[in-house]
């Protein structure tokens, strides 16, 4: 059975999300230095720069620019191919085959489904003029490099294969696959982001199309299309966020990424932002709990999933204000996702065939007398007296109800 195209995959949010910016400041520096040492040069464009651009319309053109020359291998200029045939003939088509009650039924296709095909189709075309395809027949060395073993597949030749020519004619990778660039990097072998490009392209006076302005406006882009792991500001969150009605939508999406909750500027980030939905959309807060509470739980080992949950509960009521509305939108989110995130822990230790650890599971009330119990703890800490903190507790979370 043909695979569906690398480059379809990745604009289609096929993991929920694009990840594509870099996390480890060592890295990002490494991203800049290839970035300003290949200007003017040779860099080979992976497919995950092709799928990433198109989000941002008229920018692959102008980047390009920036280089003498911009190969790709023939895999990847096939994916982009069977990708623009793909989302034609898809568009083309009344809907998608799907199973419902063991039968086969046909799902259509709505307008604003059709729309965002053609939008994908049209956004992606403008990359195909420009392509060099060069030929990569082995891929040995970037495998061994990446002591990646065990047999190949077609998907191999698009994912692998510009990092193979980047190696083959000694050349920086333009590649938008965090996951990728973080072990090449690793490496030693010279790569680049997108977002290390735009930012060095606008601090360089020989790019004037290259603004500040324009790199809010591609941010804003990218944050809107699900890019995540952008260097986001609570203003550009808050922009995205109230276009799209204050949804725990792309704006939210940054929250759901556990690196995110392991650095200083992550609370601060999410207090803004709780802020804000609260303010102009108090019913939409508890979405963005969900999603956030996720992020902060991920990675967490069980005995810690109660005290993260706790603590984001603590901190976002603190933000929002503590009051009866708030505290029950929160309370109400919290409890759902502690709940899935003890399911998923129980999920993978089935799958693995590993014994289930001790989980949390609290009952509602237990669960609110944690959380009286850390709110007052911290406006005592806020120098709230210890009488005025339990008389805003007692009101905003009474014990029973």
């Amino acid at each position: 059975m043909a695979q569906q195209p690398v480059t379809l995959t990745l604009l289609q949010r096929a993991a929920g999300v694009f990840p594509a910016g870099s996390t480890d400041p060592v890295h990002t520096a490494a991203e800049r230095k290839a970035v300003h040492e290949a200007l003017g040069r040779t860099a080979v464009v992976d497919v995950t720069a092709l799928a990433l651009t198109a989000f941002l319309p008229g920018r692959l053109g102008e980047m390009r620019a920036a280089f003498a020359s911009t190969p790709s291998p023939t895999a990847v200029c096939g994916d982009v191919l069977n990708t623009c045939y793909s989302l034609r003939e898809t568009e083309r088509s009344a809907g998608v085959l799907g199973i419902r009650g063991g039968r086969p039924f046909i799902a259509e296709y709505t307008d604003p489904d059709r729309q965002e095909i053609r939008r994908l189709a049209t956004a992606l075309s403008p990359a195909v003029p420009g392509l060099q395809p060069v030929e990569v027949s082995d891929l040995t060395e970037v495998r061994r490099r990446l002591s990646i073993s065990g047999p190949t597949d077609d998907s191999d030749d698009a994912w692998l294969s510009a990092a193979q020519l980047a190696l083959d004619i000694g050349a920086p990778l333009w590649c938008d696959d965090a996951f990728l660039r973080s072990q090449l990097i690793a490496e030693g072998i010279p790569t680049f982001g997108s977002l290390a490009l735009l930012h060095v392209l606008t601090e360089h006076d020989d790019y004037p199309e290259f603004t500040a302005d324009r790199l809010d406006e591609d941010l804003r882009v990218l944050l809107t299309s699900q890019v995540v792991d952008l260097p986001v500001t609570p203003a550009l969150l808050a922009e995205t966020a109230a276009a799209d009605g204050w949804k725990a939508g792309p704006a939210a999406a940054p929250f759901s990424r556990p690196h995110l909750w392991e650095t200083a500027g992550g609370l601060p980030l999410w207090t803004a932002a709780a802020e804000q939905v609260w303010t102009h959309a108090p019913g939409e807060l508890g979405g963005w709990v969900r999603v956030a509470a996720h992020g902060a739980t991920v990675r967490a080992q069980p005995a810690h999933l109660l005290p993260a949950v706790l603590l984001l509960s603590i901190e976002t009521l603190l933000a929002v204000g503590i009051g009866p509305e708030s505290a029950h939108e929160v309370e109400r989110a919290a409890l759902d996702a502690l709940g899935t995130a003890v399911r998923a822990v129980q999920r993978i230790h089935e799958v693995t065939e590993q014994p289930v650890p001790v989980l949390p599971n609290p009952t509602d009330q237990e669960f609110r007398g944690l959380l009286r119990a850390g709110l007052r703890r911290a406006l005592t800490i806020r120098r709230f007296s210890a009488a005025l903190a339990t008389a805003i507790v007692d009101e905003a979370v009474p014990l029973e109800t």
